[in-house]
């Protein structure tokens, strides 16, 4: 059983613990937002440009399309092209 002197003690050495991992814990917050503070004009600069921002999404939907020329969207889907003359003889 402890005695009233080792439970206060055990409360002494609960709270500077508790302190120094408050310490801890602020220091590395510190760190952190220091590591945050310098990312972010990098972070800024490839959000204010979309075709970047897409570049370095996780998204995997995200893929770039190659540009179709307008003349394929007037085709109709079910006409064949047409054969070169040469080759019909």
């Amino acid at each position: 059983m402890m005695k009233g002197s080792d439970i206060g003690i055990q409360e002494k050495k609960a709270k500077l613990f508790n302190e120094s991992e408050r310490e801890n814990c602020k220091q590395s917050e510190k760190y952190n937002q220091k590591e945050v503070d310098e990312l972010k004009p990098e972070r800024l600069a490839k959000t204010q440009d979309p075709l970047a921002l897409m570049a370095n999404s996780n998204n995997p939907y995200a893929f770039s399309t190659p540009h179709q020329d307008q003349s394929s969207f007037n085709q109709n889907y079910l006409q064949q092209p047409m054969p070169n003359p040469k080759d019909i003889t």
